[in-house]
Order: structure tokens, then C-alpha cells, then sequence
């Protein structure tokens, strides 16, 4: 949790936190950055990449550390499964009583030959303290080569559930922007909604196989599902090229728009949305891979 965010001095003008969060930070008329609002909800992940891009360190972040918000609990790994062959699904159970929020993220707590580390995964699928995360498995990534080898016999450190992405509302269209595994606290939302609200989904991935969780979506009510492919085949008959491309056509008056992806989509998809002169604040984004310890 964000508790102030101040820019100190020393800044070069270079627009790159504007960039990551123009709703908290802004190029002034003296050319130097400026914090423009104090309302962190749901701009952590923004905020913290604002931070992290900053090239001379002068964007100062206070936080409350998870350690003073949450406790740490065991869970057991009940199930481990490859959605295809670069994500896996991990269920965990755990005796906590949680209270959960579709949209929120578990933290897990991790060890590996460079030591503890933590990486927070929204939550797919929660029911009786038992819930999934889909999981990206990549060469570079360090929490996926430590979760590739899990088996059910293996235990995890957990806190959960975490995180201020969550729907504002239940009745007025919704637009969800994924890429990747991005989809994972957008399933436990539209599962949420009800079957009478207005729902479309703009997933983008590269290639037709790299899809998984396509049944699930098929069955969720009133939802116009568009697949979009940024290396599609000769024989696809979807979307292609990027998610934000096609945004204007899918927004309403009434539409609120709820994203989670890699960071050039969240960057792209807010670009399109300002040209058109959406609400900024109806604009919610989030990560579906968290490094919050700013380990890599």
C-alpha cells in the first residue's frame, strides 16, 4: 500500500514518470515533474513503475511494507498443471480464513540459490480457501523457475488475498483488456458479474496456440469474446496485430475498462483512450506478474 509519493529534487524533465502515470505526476510549466494527486488506488503497479524508470531517483515512494499489513501463512500445493506450454496452474489450499475481492493477487514467498524473494499472482478461481493462479513460465523470470519444479507434495509461503483491483461496479458495460496471462484476475471478475451485465473481452496473445482457458470463457454469459494475435496464422479469422488498436469500437458511454498485461499494452491501450477522451479514472489497470521486493 502506497501511503505518499513526493518527487525530490534533482529532476531532468525527461517525462518518463508522466509516461508510466499521468494521473499522478505531470511535466510543469518549469519543465520539471510534479506530483499532480494524491490518490494511489489501484495506480500502485503504475506508481512503482514511475519509481523504478525514474533515471536520476528522484520520485520517492512511501509504502506500508507487507510485513505490517499481512500475515504469512503456509498452504498446500494440491494441484500442478501445464495450461499449455508456457503457462502452468497451480492450486493451493490453505486453513486461513480469507476474505477474497475478484481481482486481487496472492503474495507468495519464495527461496532460491539467491535467497527469499516474493512475487504476487492474481488469483484465478477461489472457493473454500482454495484457489488458482496461472503462472507464465519463462527463461528470465526468476519466480517461474523457481514455481516450473513444484509438485503436490510441495508446500508454499503465502499472503492472500492482496491488492486494490477490483470492479467498481456490477451493472454498467465492462471492458477487459489481457494479454497473456494478464487474464487471470479478468476470469474471477467476469465471473463475478452478473449474467445481465454487458461484458467484452480483448485478449491478445501471439500465436493461436499460446490460448488457454477457452471453454471457460465460451461459458461466461453475455460475453463478446475477441481473440486478438500479433502473429496469427493465414487460416485466423480474428483480430490481429494489438489489443489497442481495436479499443474505440468496444467503448460505450457507460463503459468502465479494466486492464492487466504487459506494460507496452497498458501503455498503448491508455494512449488510445486518452485520444478519445475516455475518464481517466474509469481507466483501472494492474500486473499479473509483481515483483515487489524489486528483486529480479
Amino acid at each position: 500500500m502506497i501511503k505518499k509519493v513526493k518527487r525530490n529534487e534533482g529532476c531532468i524533465g525527461c517525462g518518463s514518470c508522466e509516461q508510466h502515470c499521468p494521473e499522478v505526476f505531470k511535466i510543469s510549466s518549469d519543465g520539471e515533474s510534479e506530483v499532480i494527486s494524491h490518490d494511489y488506488l489501484n495506480k500502485n503497479d503504475d506508481i512503482t513503475r514511475a519509481e523504478e524508470a525514474c533515471p536520476v531517483n528522484v520520485i520517492e515512494v512511501i509504502r506500508e511494507t507487507h510485513t505490517e499489513q499481512v500475515a504469512i501463512h503456509q498452504a498446500d500445493v494440491l494441484a500442478v498443471a501445464r495450461l499449455n506450454d508456457k503457462t502452468l496452474q497451480i492450486t493451493l489450499s490453505c486453513k486461513a480464513d480469507f476474505s477474497f475481492v475478484p481481482g486481487q493477487f496472492i503474495l507468495l514467498h519464495l527461496t532460491d540459490h539467491k535467497g527469499d524473494f516474493t512475487r504476487a499472482y492474481s488469483i484465478t478461481h477461489y472457493e473454500n480457501n482454495s484457489f488458482k493462479l496461472c503462472i507464465a513460465i519463462t527463461e528470465k523470470s526468476r519466480s517461474s523457475q523457481a514455481l516450473k519444479s513444484l509438485s503436490q507434495e510441495n508446500k508454499l509461503q503465502i499472503s492472500a488475498p492482496l491488492g486494490e483491483f477490483k470492479l467498481h461496479s456490477f451493472q454498467s458495460h465492462k471492458l477487459f483488456l489481457a494479454t497473456g496471462t494478464g487474464i487471470a484476475p479478468l476470469i474471477a471478475m467476469l465471473q463475478a458479474l452478473p449474467k445481465e451485465t454487458p461484458k467484452t473481452l480483448l485478449w491478445g496473445v501471439r500465436q493461436e496456440q499460446d490460448l488457454f482457458f477457452q471453454a471457460e470463457l465460451q461459458s461466461i454469459a453475455n460475453l463478446d469474446l475477441h481473440v486478438c494475435l500479433s502473429q496469427a496464422g493465414d487460416d485466423w479469422n480474428g483480430l490481429q496485430g494489438y489489443i489497442s488498436q481495436h479499443i474505440p469500437q468496444f467503448l460505450r458511454s457507460n463503459t468502465e475498462v479494466y486492464a492487466c498485461g504487459n506494460p507496452k499494452m497498458i501503455n498503448q491501450s491508455r494512449e488510445v483512450i486518452n485520444r478519445e477522451d475516455f475518464p481517466s479514472h474509469k481507466f483501472l489497470v494492474t500486473f499479473p506478474d509483481r515483483a515487489l521486493d524489486k528483486t529480479s
